[in-house]
């Protein structure tokens, strides 16, 4: 099994997640979410479909004005 130490696990997370928003432009959309995608038509594009997803989100969440929703 592996030994957690903090060094041990702050090198993982630099391993992980200290590289160029470039790479993450490859493959999330502009607002850079990171998880599913709501298609609701087959052609729509990622960000559409990102758009929708947290569209859909905040709506089932019964949002009001000036309430925010965080995805994590």
């Amino acid at each position: 099994l592996a030994t957690h130490t903090p060094r041990k696990d702050a090198e993982q997370i630099r391993f992980h997640y200290d590289v160029s928003d470039d790479f993450y432009a490859l493959w999330l959309d502009p607002r850079r979410v990171y998880s599913c995608a709501y298609y609701r038509d087959p052609s729509m594009t990622l960000a559409q479909a990102q758009e929708a997803k947290l569209d859909h989100i905040c709506r089932k969440l019964m949002l009001r004005p000036g309430e925010r929703f965080l995805d994590i």
